[in-house]
């Protein structure tokens, strides 16, 4: 089978040479954006078709069918960065990301800490980089939908805290 990812008007031209547009059967071949829907009685020519669709009504001798390449893929996943310092803060402090997607947090000012957690007590098996200096990173990955909460545990009671939003 052949398969051409071609602009409009080379698709029709080509389907012309493989015979699909005139193939002396009795029936005719139609190319539209969604496909190719041939209504003759002859042997049809495959023809792949990555738009979203065709029929293929044929009548008779051999027919192949079409082939359809289904939905774009998803997007890859994303890797955000939010900045730990200068002054106590995280730059973003709220940030709103998709499931599969990483954050590296990367540390721009010595003394704090990314821990996961709410109203600065931190959360019972939660995220924890440990009290780092200035060029460390720590990245983690969100493999479920929801809020995360997080602070820096020596600049909690100033304000250094951040929410992560997990949208699925």
């Amino acid at each position: 089978m052949k398969t051409f990812r071609l602009p409009a008007a080379l698709f029709v031209i080509a389907l012309q040479a493989l015979g699909c547009g005139d193939d002396d059967d009795g029936g005719t071949t139609t190319v539209t954006d969604t496909g190719v829907v041939d209504t003759g009685g002859g042997a049809d020519t495959s023809v792949a078709d990555t738009g979203g669709g065709g029929t293929d009504t044929g009548g008779g001798g051999t027919d192949t069918g079409m082939v359809d390449t289904g939905p774009p893929k998803a997007d890859a996943a994303t890797k955000h960065t939010i900045n730990v310092g200068p002054t106590n803060m995280f730059a973003p402090s709220n940030l709103t990301i998709k499931v599969g997607d990483t954050i590296e947090w990367v540390w721009k000012e010595s003394g704090h800490t990314v821990t996961e957690g709410t109203s600065c007590t931190a959360k019972s098996g939660g995220f924890d980089s440990g009290l780092q200096n200035t060029g460390f990173t720590f990245s983690r990955t969100f493999s479920t939908a929801g809020t995360v909460d997080y602070f820096c545990i020596p600049h909690c009671s100033l304000g250094m805290t951040g929410k992560i939003t997990v949208a699925p």
